[in-house]
């Protein structure tokens, strides 16, 4: 039986056979939210016969020793979980990890220590994926705060990705997943322009070389950051349909293309790094190279848990638009290379 939350919208599959005949309200181990799961049992018929005596019931010891047993027995369809000294959701999340992985995993096999205290209910099958989904913290800030929800977020993307993709909940929209992506992307550009403008960074142009001072006065790179957002939201979208496309392709796109956006869209955590100002230019190439293969490992993360596909397909689904950009490159260099 399935036994969804309606206020928190956690969801379970317990085993029928193991959920007492007459219980029909159940407490969720998130929110603890009390609600009813299904309808009341239909009261037994009673036979009534014609008697001139009146008939009592009566219950000798042993049949409430034996109901007594029977209600002992009996264990709630939804145990509890949440320990009240850890914030909400940590304890939860904390038991998940220390689940084994997905059957179709094909990572090297790890040794996940399951907890002996961990509900068996928790093991069984949730929506497309065979782990209990667990909301994006970012995603409930009613629940988490603004703040706490943002740097746990962030937290998980950079150091717990396959086990934030493969936890995720699909059909929740593409707005908060856009908007984390913009805080992320659009500080990095404000900062950028404050640190150019501050003489903190040498002032560069579009390409990166430098420019002279007397360029460097006119131009003010706080009038391109009303754009940004809109340059941002653009890139984001059509770098997705383009790898969905491809992923497609490579029949490797198991979900729609919310998975390939929301994996695309978190795997922007790593550009916090682009925080730090660097002037010298080794130093910076040396930031971007990681900033780009961090991003580039989240990505293939979050496709491969997302759309149920291989670590190949998502890879070569993201390596082939980087090969075709350098094949373009070496192109245009080797077409404008002077002749002898």
């Amino acid at each position: 039986m399935r036994i969804t939350c309606p206020e928190c919208q956690f969801s379970r599959t317990i085993d029928e056979t193991k959920i007492p005949p007459r219980s029909v309200v159940a407490t969720c181990p998130k929110c603890k939210t009390k609600f009813r799961f299904r309808a009341d049992p239909e009261e037994d018929n009673f036979e009534l016969h014609e008697s001139g005596e009146n008939e009592t019931a009566t219950t000798t010891p042993d049949t409430r020793t034996t109901q007594e047993s029977s209600t002992a027995e009996q264990k709630p369809a939804m145990p509890e979980l949440h320990d009240p000294a850890e914030k909400p959701g940590d304890e939860l999340w904390r038991k998940i990890g220390d689940m084994p992985p997905p059957p179709d995993s094909q990572e090297p096999e790890r040794q996940w220590a399951q907890s002996e205290e961990q509900p068996e209910a928790m093991n069984g099958a949730a929506g497309d994926h065979d782990m209990p989904m667990i909301e994006v913290p970012f995603e409930r800030l009613d629940k988490y705060g603004f703040f706490p929800g943002l740097f746990t977020t962030i937290k998980r993307v950079l150091f717990s990705p396959r086990l934030f993709f493969s936890v995720m909940p699909l059909g929740r929209g593409f707005a908060r997943p856009l908007l984390f992506a913009l805080m992320i992307l659009v500080l990095h550009d404000i900062l950028q322009a404050a640190y150019l403008k501050t003489g903190i960074l040498p002032p560069v142009g579009f390409g990166g070389e430098p420019i002279s001072a007397a360029e460097a006065s006119e131009f003010n790179p706080f009038s391109l950051i009303m754009f940004s957002p809109f340059m941002w939201i653009t890139v984001l979208f059509f770098s997705a349909g383009v790898h969905h496309l491809l992923l497609t392709a490579l029949k490797a796109a198991g979900g729609k293309f919310e998975a390939t956006f929301r994996a695309a869209a978190y795997a922007t955590a790593p550009i916090m790094l682009g925080y730090i100002p660097v002037a010298n230019e080794t130093v910076f190439k040396a930031q971007m190279m990681i900033i780009f293969a961090w991003n580039m490992v989240i990505t293939v993360v979050g496709w491969k848990c997302l759309h149920k596909t291989s670590y190949m397909r998502a890879g070569l689904a993201a390596a082939i638009p980087m090969a075709v950009l350098i094949l373009a490159m070496l192109s245009s260099m080797v077409t404008n290379s002077p002749t002898v």
